[in-house]
């Protein structure tokens, strides 16, 4: 759809009939865009977590189990 009077321009809009290729964009952005990142996040923080969980066991241990 073309906008714009001084400066020609498109806007972009669904093509209804092509209704595979928009499931499929759909279903990239959610892969993209919640799914990648949540798992990253997932993995990072668990990482941190065990290392926490170590740093504490070995203190508890340096301290002779007077922690």
């Amino acid at each position: 759809m073309m906008v714009g009077e001084r400066v020609k321009g498109y806007w972009c809009v669904r093509d209804w009939e092509w209704v595979a290729a928009w499931r499929c964009h759909e279903v990239y952005m959610l892969v993209l865009v919640l799914l990648l990142p949540a798992s990253v996040m997932v993995v990072t923080y668990t990482a941190i977590c065990r290392e926490i969980f170590r740093v504490m066991q070995r203190r508890f241990h340096m301290t002779s189990g007077k922690a």
